[in-house]
C-alpha cells in the first residue's frame, strides 16, 4: 500500500521537508527584503518581522539602559552584513563619539579610552585598526549638523534621496532633542512623532526614533517601565508609532539580564517580552544567547551605556 495512498494531493514527507528547506534557503540568502529590514537579533525580528518600509519605530528606555547600543548594533548588522545604507541624526558634537562607541562595542576596548587621553594597549590598537577598516566601508551617513531640527532633518532626508542616496533606514537620537516651533509638552512630542512617520512614508524606509523615559520612572519601587509612563509624560505616541519597544536592565545587577518589552507591533499584536543575557564579567549585554540562536552582535560594552 502506498505511503500516499488516499489522501488529497498526497506528498510524500521527504518531498515537503526537502521543500521547507528550500524555502528556508533561499530566505536566508535574502538578509532584507525589498519592503523591510532586519535587525539582526533573531529572536526580536521573530516578534516584529524586522522594520518595515514607511514604518515609524520607537525605542524607548530610561537614561543608561542602552538604548544608543542597541541601535548601533542594529545599523553595524544593516551596514557591515546587509550592505544598507543608514542615516544617523543625533546631537551636535557628538559624530566622534558615535563612531568610537561602534568601535568599541566591536572590540571590547573602553569608549572612555577612546574619546579620552588614556593609555591604550598595543593589543587593542591592533583590534581597533582591524575594526575601522571594515567600519569605513560601511554606508553610513553621522549628522549632528542639523541640531536636530526636524525641518533640517527633512531636507537633509530629500536632498540625499534626489542625489541618488537609497535609504533604508533613518535614526533620530533622540526625540527629546528635537528642536520644534511651540511649547515642550506632550501634544508637542505627538506632532514631532506625526512629522516622523510622515518622514518615514515620504521617504520610503524605516524610521527608528530613541527616546528617554520620564525620570519618575526611577523613583518608584518597580522600575519596569510601562505603556502609561510613557503616554502620561509625551502624549498618547503608541497611536503614532507602528511599532513600540521599551529596553529595560535592573539596575542593582542582581538580575543578569536586560529586557525588550514589544509594546506594539508583535506579528500577534499581544505584548511580547524578549530576554537579553548579561554577562557577569564586564557586564556586556551579549545578544540572544540562548543555544544555536547565539547572536554575535554584542548591545553593549559597558555596564551601562
Amino acid at each position: 500500500m502506498s505511503l500516499n495512498a488516499g489522501l488529497v494531493n498526497p506528498y510524500n514527507i521527504k518531498e515537503l521537508t526537502e521543500r521547507i528547506m528550500q524555502s528556508a534557503s533561499n530566505r536566508a540568502k535574502r538578509p532584507f527584503r525589498d519592503n523591510q529590514i532586519f535587525t539582526g537579533f533573531h529572536l526580536l525580528d521573530d516578534v516584529i518581522w524586522g522594520f518595515k518600509d514607511g514604518e515609524a519605530i520607537l525605542l524607548a528606555a530610561s537614561e543608561g539602559m542602552g538604548k544608543r547600543c542597541l541601535a548601533l548594533n542594529i545599523v553595524d548588522h544593516l551596514c557591515g552584513d546587509d550592505g544598507c545604507t543608514v542615516a544617523y541624526f543625533t546631537r551636535p558634537g557628538t559624530k566622534s563619539r558615535i563612531a568610537a562607541r561602534m568601535i568599541s562595542i566591536n572590540t571590547g576596548v573602553d569608549v572612555e579610552e577612546l574619546c579620552s587621553n588614556r593609555d591604550i594597549l598595543p593589543y587593542d590598537v591592533g583590534k581597533i585598526g582591524d575594526y575601522s577598516k571594515h567600519l569605513s566601508g560601511y554606508q553610513l551617513v553621522i549628522d549632528d549638523t542639523t541640531g536636530l531640527k526636524l525641518g533640517a532633518i527633512k531636507n537633509r532626508c530629500n536632498n540625499w534621496k534626489k542625489e541618488g542616496m537609497d535609504l533604508n533606514l533613518v535614526i533620530i537620537d533622540y526625540l527629546q532633542l528635537i528642536r520644534i516651533r511651540g511649547l515642550r509638552n506632550g501634544k508637542d512630542y505627538c506632532r514631532i512623532s506625526e512629522q516622523l512617520k510622515a518622514l518615514a512614508v515620504e521617504l520610503g524606509c524605516p524610521v527608528l526614533v530613541l527616546s528617554s523615559l520620564p525620570e519618575f520612572i526611577e523613583k518608584r519601587k518597580f522600575k519596569r517601565p510601562r505603556k502609561e509612563d510613557l503616554e502620561k509624560a509625551y502624549g498618547p505616541l503608541s497611536r503614532i508609532y507602528d511599532k513600540v519597544l521599551f529596553l529595560y536592565r535592573d539596575r542593582g545587577y542582581i538580575n543578569r539580564e536586560a529586557e525588550i518589552s514589544v509594546i506594539k507591533g508583535s506579528l500577534t499584536g499581544a505584548t511580547r517580552l524578549i530576554t537579553l543575557e548579561v554577562s557577569p564579567y564586564d557586564g556586556r549585554l551579549g545578544g540572544f544567547l540562548y543555544g544555536k540562536y547565539r547572536n554575535k552582535y554584542s548591545l553593549a560594552d559597558l555596564p551601562f551605556c
